[in-house]
Parts: C-alpha cells; structure tokens; sequence
C-alpha cells in the first residue's frame, strides 16, 4: 500500500500532467467568451471546445508510460503498484474534473450561456438530463479516453513500435469490416432500436465497460513489461 501511495503522490507532483486539460480548455474557453460577447447574434452558440479537455485525457495516458514507468521501476516500484497507483489518480482526477464540469455547465445553464448564449460546457441532449447523470457522463468519458491511451501505450512498450503499429491496422481493418457488415445487413438500424430507450445515463453506465477492459489489457501487459 504504502509504494501505491507513493505512485500516487508521484502522478500528483507532475502539476502540468494535472493542469494542461484546464488551461488548455480555459484559455479556449475565455477566447470564445470574448469572441462572442462581441457578436450581436440571437442564435445559440456551440463550439465543440470542450472535446479538448477529452483528447488530452487520451494523450496523458499515452505519455504516462514514457513519462514516469521507468523511473518509477528505478526507485523499486513493482509494476502492479504502478499499474493501482495511476488508476487511483485517475478515478480522483476523473471524478474531480466531472464534477468542476457539471458545476461549469450549472452555471453557464443558469447565466443564459454566460449572458452571450455560448453553450461551452453544455453538449446539445447529452447535458440536458440532471446534473449526477451529466456528471457521471463526463467521469465514464474521461475512463474512456484515458485508458484508450493507456493501453496503446502499454502495448508499445510490450511489443515495440511495429506491434503498435500492426495493432493500428488491424484496428482500423476491423471497424471497416463491421461499418460495412452493418449497412449492409442494416445493423445500424437495429441497434439504434434497441438503445433507444435507454437513457444517456443509462448508456452511459454500460460504456464503463470499455475502459475497464482496457486497463485489465493494460494490467497484464505491465506486468511482463521491461523498463
């Protein structure tokens, strides 16, 4: 417990790690604001800014590996205590970053969109719902997209740079397969009936499968992983 708690406070010191997703989706943010308040419009505006702070979730766990697992295994870290030290920063931040952002999407819903009728925060239908289930919404998009990453970085740094690669297209090969398959036998149709009742929440706590998936691969990878 105690090398997992020192995991932790090793991720924790690493501020830019911590701080990017904010400044980078801040300095978005008040670019919009400024662009806006000065446009005398009556139409809603949507930016899609705040795919920002998602994307960079998906390049910090990309670079945690080249980062910090090599140093850490210098210091006697076992792998699996790495492995349970960055999932639980992870959770936190995940859970951190969800709830700034229902409070930021409460606020701009409440002001009329920052009095400029800028919807920065709010995701047409998504975040219309109640502010737990928008907040769950974010925190099982931030699993997603950090152990997305994660696990393409886990996977380099167990097979090499051609195995990442090789896995890439076979990746790629499969989603043309099953795009084509589901037009083809109108799929598509079929499983737009069968999620149509559910509701964004709801979809939502499925998708937490996928990152959970992803981090038992990145599990047993860094536990045959060379530093």
């Amino acid at each position: 417990m105690s090398r997992v708690a020192g995991v932790i406070r090793m991720q924790l010191k690493d501020w830019i790690w911590i701080a990017l997703p904010w400044i980078v989706l801040l300095s978005a943010f008040f670019v919009n604001l400024i662009l806006f308040a000065t446009i005398d419009t009556e139409e809603e505006n949507y930016t899609g800014a705040l795919a920002s702070i998602f994307i960079i979730l998906f390049t910090n766990g990309i670079m945690t590996i080249n980062q910090q697992f090599s140093f850490a295994l210098g210091f006697s870290v076992r792998r699996k205590d790495y492995f349970w030290g960055t999932t639980a920063v992870v959770l936190i931040l995940s859970a951190l970053y969800a709830a700034a952002l229902t409070v930021l999407t409460l606020v701009e819903r409440a002001s009329g969109g920052w009095g400029a009728r800028l919807h920065f925060f709010r995701v047409h239908s998504l975040s219309d719902g109640s502010a737990a289930e928008w907040g769950w919404i974010m925190f099982v998009a931030f699993l997603n997209m950090f152990f997305a990453g994660f696990v393409f970085s886990c996977w380099k740094r167990r097979f090499g740079l051609k195995a990442l690669f090789a896995l890439l297209v076979v990746l790629a090969l499969v989603l043309i397969v099953v795009s084509v398959l589901g037009t083809y036998y109108e799929g598509w149709d079929n499983l737009y009936r069968l999620l149509k009742p559910l509701s964004v929440g709801k979809l939502f706590t499925w998708l937490i499968i996928p990152p959970a998936i992803n981090a038992f691969i990145s599990y047993l990878l860094l536990r045959r992983t060379t530093a």
